[in-house]
């Protein structure tokens, strides 16, 4: 579509190019808006940084909206945020919690089977021990509890994400120590297995970050271009500009 749109732009049909990088962008939310993963977030927020790309090309190049309804048609187009990981991140979180309860049934089925083999003593101590180091239904609250503490600073803006991950971060804290008792031995594997499966997700928060600066930048890059500002009234044009870009 990108591909059409540069044809169509540079043939002097600008509003049918456009109008071709419109349904790009709607093919961008709707990927957004329907991830099932974090790729598929991923995948929207690339999209987004070529589009953006495909704009800075052509104001680079000189060229520029030619009549008021192309003007407001590239505005509309870059005035949106970039979609944050919101939904790819739930629909991991999703996931991964129904992962745990698999593998806990699993290990629950895989435990009776060997403890019919054993003496009887034997299978009390090892029932005793697995049922304090290992409470499944208590490993999946604290994954769960985990989500819902993380997820908000997914939708922090980017001059306040640090502080929101550093809120979460003492949260997280309390959290698990509300769930550490007998001195760390109640579901000690749990704790483990849930520990597992929280991975850092802060370098696809950052690199959305990055291309929404990006897209900020190509807004100016196309307000300067109508206003006509030369490079040496540059910096101080720069410095008046709305504050939300």
């Amino acid at each position: 579509q990108l591909a059409q749109a540069s044809l169509l732009w540079h043939s002097g049909q600008q509003e049918r190019a456009l109008r071709e990088v419109l349904r790009t962008d709607r093919t961008i939310r709707a990927i957004s808006d329907s991830a099932t993963e974090l790729v598929g977030s991923m995948i929207s927020v690339a999209m987004a940084y070529r589009k953006q790309r495909w704009f800075a090309d052509l104001l680079t190049s000189g060229q520029v909206p030619a009549s008021p309804k192309v003007r407001e048609i590239a505005q509309s187009l870059l005035e949106q945020p970039v979609a944050t990981a919101y939904q790819g991140l739930h629909s991991e979180a999703v996931f991964q919690v129904r992962a745990l309860k698999l593998i806990y049934e699993d290990e629950r089925n895989w435990q009776n089977k060997e403890a019919s083999a054993l003496p009887s003593w034997q299978t009390f101590l090892r029932t005793t021990w697995m049922r304090t180091a290992f409470l499944p239904n208590e490993s999946l609250n604290l994954q769960t509890a985990w989500w819902q503490l993380y997820l908000p600073t997914v939708q922090a803006p980017a001059h306040k994400y640090d502080e929101a991950l550093e809120d979460f971060q003492q949260r997280e804290k309390t959290l698990l120590e509300q769930h550490t008792r007998w001195l760390g031995v109640r579901n000690f594997t749990g704790r483990v297995l849930t520990g597992i499966a929280k991975p850092s997700f802060t370098t696809y928060i950052q690199r959305r970050f990055d291309v929404d600066a990006h897209r900020r930048m190509v807004m100016l890059m196309l307000l300067a271009k109508e206003q006509h500002i030369s490079d040496d009234k540059m910096p101080a044009w720069l410095a008046q500009s709305p504050e939300n870009l």
